[in-house]
């Protein structure tokens, strides 16, 4: 999970995301979107609108930052279901997708990319109570 974590992280960067301490040790990534004109709840609804789930977490505040939000992303589901590396990278790719549109309109393209994702990779069989 830690290593899917740190694919991910790196192809979020890739995507034009700044990553809250530039990167992760753990199973999770932080998006730092102090410096974003998108505020964390915000960010939240877009990527779950978009069936991207994730948590809005507040970061430190910082010199310059005119917010104090992050969004909190996982590796622990996707790797259960078996994403590879280029899975996450198209991920972390639709992530910046979504948060870098200039508004808050529901784009097709990306949940249809989501969809075809998550059928490719089902949950196992087990893991759904």
């Amino acid at each position: 999970m830690v290593r899917n974590a740190r694919s991910f992280a790196d192809a979020l960067i890739e995507a034009g995301l700044p990553l809250f301490r530039g990167g992760t040790d753990t199973h999770m990534v932080v998006v730092d979107l102090r410096a974003s004109y998108i505020g964390g709840r915000t960010a939240e609804r877009r990527l779950e609108a978009h069936c991207l789930v994730c948590n809005a977490v507040p970061l430190p505040a910082r010199a310059g930052a005119t917010g104090h939000a992050g969004l909190r992303l996982g590796s622990t589901a996707m790797t259960i279901r078996g994403l590879d590396k280029a899975g996450f990278r198209r991920v972390a790719h639709l992530n910046a997708r979504i948060l870098n549109a200039p508004d808050d309109g529901a784009d097709s393209g990306v949940r249809g990319q989501v969809t075809a994702l998550a059928e490719r990779c089902p949950v196992p069989a087990g893991c759904v109570g």
